[in-house]
């Protein structure tokens, strides 16, 4: 019979077509499907009804149409034609059967119930995204249960729960100020439920959600008594629906469920007849959407196989699983086993081979997929099912024995490796010594025989290692490599990765079991990754590396250098052609640049994976910029695309152009990950990272780097590798953090046992420094000088686009001239923090500076100080003339004074003499200035009560730099800050001082200009009591620095002999001096910005700790309503970047 199977929906279609396609698999019959999809209105399904009228073949119809006059026209039809018609409700296998006078195949009882209710869960999970929070009316027509209440009254999260189970849900919010739409009057009032709750209770869960998202508490939505006007408005409208009200005040979501459920008529008890956990599902299951449950790989291959792009069949575990083998005390349970030998059978009978078999083998590879992508940092095994008898049926079946045995060789490696956590250098080693003994090079060049005997010397060593043969059942070495991976979740590089990049740890890795393919088998295959565009620059052009007769594994750990990937152009012109065309469809797919890895297997192309590629920074701005222009994305997306932090990967420093012009080059690799980096030599990961934490500047040097040696690649300035290429692990992971790496210079001969490089006739150890230029490629020997980085083209559009959606300030902290134009160059709007210590310690000025410290009277200090005085005015109108009319925040003198004393025999001798003291008595009254506890001794403010010249003096040079500015048509106006006040008394007092000296200067002068004063809010008394300091202040800044020494008791000065156990411990989830606490800390200038704000509308308020430049501190102090943050000059663009995103949020948060 010649059949037709129709898919149409009023939706998406996503699981009525997954049902026909599973249904269809069960019945031997050939069949063309045609699918209709979105069909809106009666005018379309007539015109799709008339097409299959039109059609001679035998019809079925599978359809899912949530219009109800939709479905009784299509049940007109399907009897006016004799057409079999299916839905979720009229399903049937024995319908079907008898339709098509053919039995089933493989059919179970349960089968019709457990396929219809799988199916019908993802429409209707599909439904309730749709349909979510009001979005869209029209799904009240078609919807089971209608949900309406006030916003955080449970609604969505009691959607999708309702979903999960099988029904169509639609919610929408009852807001005080908005319309009821009229659909909700009318639908059938039995199927509406008015969710309600306890005023209290729902503030609370209001807070708390706005907690959550950094947004502060006070505001309406959070009000009690709006809350009680929007809950009497919400019952009022559910009395007008006529609908059934739910109290959920003290209900557990699964116990509202089961109210509803209960009420609705004519409804079946699905829970009854659950069908259990799902936890494997095929690819052809999935999307893209389901990143959360199949990892990033697995959506991503679903996805693709969607999409009809050529992707080897297979299933994936999901992070379900590996959540629940944790609890299952890292085993894997009956249940999953059954579900996993399901899905073999779906990959045997997609294959039509069997795992297992001696003759034609079905051999899988398993990887590793989180949901967000760890690359390098999980374990990968190819070529399993391979085993003694299996191997010699490869051969026969390819007719490729070398093939067989190298296929073979590699899963004894990479599962010892993987699997039993052997060490894979024994391994190695066997490689390396046979390639020697036969006198070739590289792996290919082994012969068939070479490799059955390398197989042998594998498993012997397998045995010798692990104290059992190697393992031949192809089921045990499934499930032994699905622990693996799921236990790799909890290995210790990867828990690092996490750590460094904010990645949950409760999230899971999924697993994929996926049909192989071999690059391995000749000169016609082979096996590579690529990117869409550039991923070291951004330029819009195919990027990437593969090998010839070879497996992916090679590529990705370089242990052969690859080709590039347009040499595949002149090899395999098809093969290009057809790669070239489906990295395009992906990108303009996924609007975004695509990493690929591929295999081509005898001529034809394999998709093995597809993900958004890492970028550096560089790229990152030139690619956002480019899809805007290319109309992929638009400009807010490209704001909101970049991590704040990858632009730290921008401002790094590059080599001068004398530096380079006059050394010599000494040899070259692959500008892997671009910048400048300098520091001695370090030949293993440990050595460079206890070398980089003792603040060393090294260069990791290997012959090639794996995930083991990430701790080292952290704290190296820089990494160099002999092997490898773009794609490396080296590069990607370099390219990942914004590090200088150079990789594959084949010219260089490490020995990392000898703790020797090798460059021509030169040998280098590690106390050799050396430079490498990521950008270039360039390796020299000794240390080069680098030079700020330049910003120009594209990252000028990006940051105005970033400054058009910001509406926070950013401001720098600055000291010196150099720093001022790096960081205008930078585009900072302002002076946040300018510390005068700094310029006490000039060498023209620290003599005097220790006078004044020293004087046994009054006068003589002010000798001393009087010489201090146009030095400091000097260097206070050079800052004030480069920031113009951008504001300055200037810190009067704040470190304790015995850090300006001298220490050596001469500097106290010299002093002594020029005081009329004997050096004894210098030495004397230096020990009387040493302080137990210094950070909380003698310092800021306190010295401007006990010497209140210095204040004077300060505030007079600030005030007479800034006169002179204003004759130089300069309209600055200064602010002067008093640190570490905790009383208003004491600040008070030093107010007096200034404002009194800066009178004197206004009447010396005869002129006035407008000047504030302000504080620093940095102990937690200054916090507490803001509301006392605002009345006498213009401007808080917080020093977050010191706040959270104080907050938490620990002094920076020592607490690095113990927070990286805290962090290593998870006692402290970030270090505290590097993100600012919220909780504590947090609270803490949550309280000052209240009261200080109650107290005075107009207070100005920042931030001058390095906190001020941390993306995700920047955004919680963005929310909590300051007017700006302050950091130092190469983290400008990254508080500018998170400031605009942090807006963007907002605004997306309140719409």
């Amino acid at each position: 019979m010649n059949l037709s199977v129709y898919i149409i929906s009023d939706a998406d279609g996503l699981g009525i077509s997954q049902l026909a396609k599973k249904t269809m698999e069960k019945f031997e019959v050939d069949y063309e499907e045609k699918s209709y999809t979105n069909i809106k209105s009666p005018e379309i399904l007539d015109k799709v009804l008339d097409e299959i009228k039109n059609n001679n073949d035998s019809k079925i119809i599978f359809n899912s149409l949530n219009d109800s006059s939709h479905s009784k026209d299509l049940k007109t039809f399907s009897e006016d034609y004799s057409v079999l018609t299916i839905d979720y409700t009229s399903y049937s296998l024995n319908r079907i059967s008898k339709f098509l006078g053919i039995d089933p195949m493989d059919v179970e009882l349960e089968d019709d119930y457990k396929v219809v209710h799988h199916y019908k869960r993802l429409d209707a999970l599909d439904f309730a995204i749709k349909y979510d929070d009001g979005r869209d009316f029209k799904g009240l027509e078609y919807c089971d249960i209608c949900l309406v209440g006030v916003s955080r009254s449970s609604k969505t999260p009691l959607s999708v729960y309702l979903a999960s189970i099988g029904y169509k849900v639609s919610n929408v919010p009852l807001l005080l100020e908005s319309t009821v739409p009229r659909e909700l009057f009318e639908i059938d009032p039995q199927k509406i439920f008015g969710l309600t709750m306890e005023k209290n209770r729902l503030k609370k869960i209001r807070e708390e959600r706005l907690a959550s998202i950094n947004l502060p508490k006070d505001s309406k939505y959070c009000n009690i008594d709006h809350i009680e006007k929007e809950l009497i408005y919400a019952n009022e409208v559910m009395e007008d629906l006529d609908c059934k009200i739910i109290d959920v005040t003290n209900k557990s979501i699964e116990e509202t469920s089961e109210f509803i459920i209960s009420n609705i008529e004519n409804i079946q008890n699905w829970e009854e007849q659950n069908m259990g956990d799902k936890y494997v599902y095929n690819f052809n299951e999935g999307n893209k959407e389901m990143r959360a449950l199949l990892g990033g790989k697995g959506a991503n291959l679903a996805e693709m196989t969607t999409l009809g792009i050529s992707v080897p069949y297979g299933f994936t575990v999901t992070t379900e699983a590996c959540t629940r083998f944790f609890k299952e005390d890292k085993k894997l349970w009956d249940e999953l086993n059954e579900e996993i030998s399901k899905h073999i059978k779906d990959l045997e009978k997609e294959n039509n081979k069997t795992f297992g078999s001696t003759e034609d083998p079905l051999l899988v590879s398993v990887r590793s997929g989180a949901p967000i992508s760890m690359p390098g940092m999980m374990d990968t095994i190819l070529n399993l099912g391979l085993n003694d008898d299996a191997v010699i049926g490869l051969a026969k079946k390819t007719e490729n024995e070398r093939f067989a045995y190298d296929s073979y060789r590699r899963f004894i490696q990479m599962f010892a490796d993987v699997a039993m956590e052997l060490n894979k250098n024994n391994f190695e080693k066997l490689l390396t010594a046979k390639k020697e003994a036969r006198g070739v090079k590289d792996d290919p060049e082994l012969t068939a025989d070479d490799l059955k005997e390398l197989v042998e010397e594998y498993k012997e060593k397998y045995k010798e290692l692990q104290g059992e043969e190697f393992p031949q059942d192809p089921r045990e070495q499934l499930d032994l490599a699905i622990s693996a991976v799921f236990r790799s979740w909890g290995n210790e590089r990867a828990i690092l990765y996490r750590k460094l990049n904010d990645i949950d740890d409760a999230m899971g890795t999924a697993v994929n079991v996926q049909s192989m393919v071999f690059g391995n088998m000749g000169d016609t295959s082979g096996t590579g990754v690529a990117f869409s565009r550039n991923p070291a620059t951004g330029e819009n052009k195919l990027f990437g590396e593969y090998l010839i007769n070879a497996q992916g594994e090679d590529v990705v750990a370089g242990v052969r250098t690859p080709q590039e990937i347009q040499r595949l152009k002149e090899a395999m012109p098809e093969v290009y052609e057809e790669f070239a065309s489906t990295a395009k469809k992906l990108e303009d797919h996924y609007h975004d640049m695509q990493d690929m890895e591929f295999t081509i297997q005898e001529g034809k192309l394999y998709l093995l994976q597809t993900r958004n590629g890492k970028r550096t920074a560089q790229a990152a701005v030139e690619i956002a910029v480019n899809m805007v222009e290319e109309g992929l994305i638009d400009e807010k997306e490209a704001v909101v695309r970049i991590n704040p932090r990858d632009l730290d990967g921008l401002l790094h420093p590059n080599f001068t152009d004398e530096a380079v012009n006059n050394n010599e080059v000494v040899a070259r690799g692959l500008a892997a990950s671009p910048g400048a980096a300098v520091g001695k030599i370090a030949f293993s990961a440990k050595d460079a990272a206890k070398r980089g934490s003792d603040g060393e500047s090294v260069i990791l040097v290997r012959e090639e780097t794996s995930p083991e040696d990430l701790e080292g690649m952290v704290k190296a300035s820089g990494i160099l590798t002999a092997r490898g290429g773009m794609t490396s692990h080296a590069a990607v992971v370099a390219r990942g953090m914004g590090k200088c790496c150079v990789s594959g210079a084949s010219e260089l001969h490490v020995n990392e046992d000898e703790e020797t490089l090798r460059i021509g006739d030169n040998i280098y150890g590690r106390n050799d420094t050396i430079s490498i230029d990521g950008s270039t490629g360039a390796i020299y020997v000794g240390e080069l000088e680098t030079q700020s980085p330049q910003l120009e083209g594209n990252f000028g559009i990006f940051m105005e686009w970033v400054d058009k959606f910001r509406d926070m300030k950013i401001r720098t902290n600055a000291d010196t001239p150099r720093d001022v134009e790096q960081a205008l160059e930078f585009g900072a709007e302002g002076i946040g923090l300018c510390r005068t210590e700094h310029m006490f310690f000039k060498e023209d000025r620290i003599f005097q500076v220790r006078k004044m410290i020293l004087a046994s009277d009054i006068e003589t200090r002010k000798q001393a100080l009087d010489k201090i005085l146009p030095m400091q005015e000097d260097d206070f109108y050079q800052i004030y003339s480069l920031m113009g009319d951008k504001p300055v925040t200037v810190r009067l003198l704040d470190p304790p004074l015995h850090e300006f004393l001298p220490r050596g025999e001469a500097e106290i001798r010299d002093l002594a003499h020029d005081l009329g003291l004997e050096p004894a008595r210098v030495r004397e009254r230096i020990s009387e200035l040493e302080e137990v506890n210094p950070m909380l001794g003698f310092r800021g403010l306190r010295l401007g009560i006990r010497y209140p010249e210095i204040s004077r003096m300060q505030a007079r040079a600030i005030i007479q730099a800034a006169i002179h500015c204003h004759e130089d048509g300069i309209k600055v106006i200064p602010e002067i800050m008093i640190p570490l006040s905790s009383d208003v008394k004491e600040l008070k007092y030093v107010i007096d001082e200034v404002n009194d000296e800066i009178k004197k200067v206004f009447e010396e002068k005869n002129t006035e200009i407008k000047y504030l004063v302000g504080t620093m809010i940095e102990i937690p008394r200054a916090a507490i009591t803001a509301d006392e300091i605002a009345e006498i202040t213009d401007f808080f800044s917080f020093g977050t620095n010191d706040l959270t020494q104080m907050t938490f008791g620990l002094s920076r000065d020592d607490a690095g002999k113990f927070l990286p156990l805290y962090l290593e411990k998870d006692l402290f989830e970030k270090d505290p001096f590097q993100v600012l606490d919220q909780k504590g800390v947090g609270f803490l200038v949550e309280t000052a910005v209240k009261k200080g704000r109650d107290k005075k509308s107009d207070l100005h308020l920042g931030i001058c700790g390095e906190h001020g430049g941390e993306p995700t501190t920047v955004k919680y102090l963005y929310n909590v309503g300051l007017d700006y943050t302050s950091c130092s000059p190469f983290r400008v663009p990254i508080a500018k970047l998170a400031a605009a995103q942090a807006a963007i949020e907002k605004e997306e948060n309140n719409n």
